[in-house]
């Protein structure tokens, strides 16, 4: 983390990527205002970069800085284009909505358990990776749907 620091604070040509792995080791120290200075750096830079912290492998780091605030993920989902947290019901719409015949690879969806009891200082035990996919079976088109805890 000091070397990426000390990179982008004495480089006068800011790298978009190197924000972004910056992010997200701030992201794992829940080091939150950090993560937000460092996303607006990155999107300043290249807004494609919106899109990269919007990736699965990116977002589930991010949003382990938000903790279990809901202000925090409205604020980060604000930042790269998201809206955060999706309730149930516009997850159900999306799903309900997604034209699965005409995809050919999976959908992948980052869940948080807001049912445990005991908060884990650990976000990532609380963290559900839900990859939706449709394959052609020997009755036609299925859609199945996979998880893992612990992002």
């Amino acid at each position: 983390m000091y070397y990426l620091e000390e990179t982008i604070r004495n480089n006068s040509s800011l790298d978009k990527e190197a924000l972004i792995y910056l992010a997200c080791i701030y992201s794992y120290q829940e080091q939150y205002d950090q993560v937000i200075k460092t996303v607006d750096r990155a999107i300043k830079i290249d807004q494609d970069a919106k899109e990269e912290f919007q990736k699965p492998e990116y977002l589930s780091m991010l949003i382990r800085s938000c903790g279990r605030e809901k202000t925090n993920m409205e604020g980060l989902g604000r930042k790269i284009g998201l809206k955060l947290p999706v309730s149930k019901d516009p997850f159900c719409q999306f799903l309900s909505s997604f034209d699965l015949v005409n995809w050919d690879v999976f959908i992948q969806w980052i869940a948080i358990n807001r049912t445990s009891v005991i908060y884990t200082p650990y976000l990532e035990q609380n963290l559900v990776s839900i990859k939706i996919y449709a394959h052609d079976g020997v009755n036609g088109r299925r859609v199945h749907a996979v998880y893992k805890i612990g992002v």
